[in-house]
């Protein structure tokens, strides 16, 4: 089911039930396409975690626990290869990037902490910071 929309006719209808091909899947083939054309191992950046943020939510949503566990691990993988648990990393970066990938650090942390789906009990992001300054 979609978003409610209004109508002209004063009633409601959903978004995803009125488009031809508005699915989740396309939204997954449609990222999946995306992550293809570009090196996105290599040349991994903050949209990097959020695409694979998405598969993981998508693939959740969808009910695909193996699928969404991989996406979620990718993840925490790349917030891993930043150093985003290491205050460290953060050192000489500007406010807004330093805001911004904190903020991306503490999504993957409360996700993997609250997934129904555990990682053999293991949890791969460790808190390495005692008490973080956030801005809003």
């Amino acid at each position: 089911m979609g978003l409610p929309v209004e109508n002209d006719h004063g009633d409601s209808t959903h978004v995803c039930d009125s488009i031809p091909g508005f699915s989740s899947q396309f939204f997954i083939n449609q990222c999946m396409q995306a992550r293809q054309q570009h090196a996105f191992i290599e040349e991994a950046d903050e949209w990097t975690i959020l695409t694979s943020f998405f598969l993981f939510v998508a693939h959740d949503n969808l009910n695909n626990p193996k699928s969404a566990s991989y996406y979620l691990r990718e993840a925490i993988g790349f917030v891993e290869a930043f150093q985003l648990g290491e205050p460290e990393s953060y050192v000489g970066l500007d406010p807004d990037t330093e805001q911004r990938r904190k903020r991306l650090f503490w999504l993957m942390f409360v996700t993997e902490s609250t997934d129904e789906e555990p990682f053999s009990g293991q949890r791969l992001i460790l808190l390495a910071f005692s008490n973080p300054e956030t801005q809003d």
